[in-house]
Parts: C-alpha cells; sequence; structure tokens
C-alpha cells in the first residue's frame, strides 16, 4: 500500500509541475536545481522525463527491497520509507497547485 501510495504522488508532483509551467509559473519556484537547469537544454518533455525516471527508480528498489527482505523489520522500513517517499511527492504537488493559483 505504501509503495502504491508514493508512486502516486510522485506522478502528481510530475503531472502537476508539468501543468504549473504550462500555466505560468516561473521554474525559478522549482525546488529541485536539476530540473531547474534541464529546462534550458531537454525543454518541458526533459523534466518530465526525468521525474518518471525517479519514480521508477524508487519505486523499483523499493518493490525490489520489499521482496529482497524476509524479516518482519526489515519489511517495515521499506513500507516507511515508501511512505516517506510518498510524503515527499504528495507535499510537491501541492506546492506546485498553489504556485498555480497564486497566479491568479
Amino acid at each position: 500500500m505504501a509503495l502504491l501510495f508514493a508512486l502516486a504522488a510522485q506522478l502528481a508532483d510530475a503531472l502537476t509541475f508539468v501543468a504549473g509551467a504550462r500555466a505560468g509559473v516561473p521554474l525559478v519556484d522549482e525546488a529541485n536545481p536539476l530540473a531547474r537547469a534541464l529546462v534550458p537544454v531537454a525543454g518541458l518533455g526533459g523534466v518530465v522525463d526525468l521525474k518518471l525516471l525517479g519514480v521508477a527508480a524508487l519505486f523499483g528498489m523499493l518493490a525490489l527491497g520489499e521482496r529482497l527482505l524476509t524479516a518482519r523489520s526489515a519489511r517495515r522500513y521499506v513500507l516507511v520509507g515508501g511512505a516517506l517517499i510518498g510524503l515527499a511527492g504528495l507535499v510537491a504537488a501541492l506546492v506546485n497547485v498553489s504556485a498555480v493559483l497564486s497566479l491568479r
């Protein structure tokens, strides 16, 4: 469940980033310096690709860790990690939405 939450929240971050960029939110508001630097080189599509690659890597690591770790306490760490990654994605998505709403 925590892994699905992490995946959904990180995808929401990517989608709200695109919506914000298309709505005119300045990219200097982006907290990720790599994403800010990538826009002039690869455009908005490059940033979305980077965010989705990050989502895939995080999800893969968490899913692999959950399968490899059989001890109950070790699996708990993987689930907590997934929940924290999901929370970070949710906060980032809310910040993106807030930035779009502040343009009005």
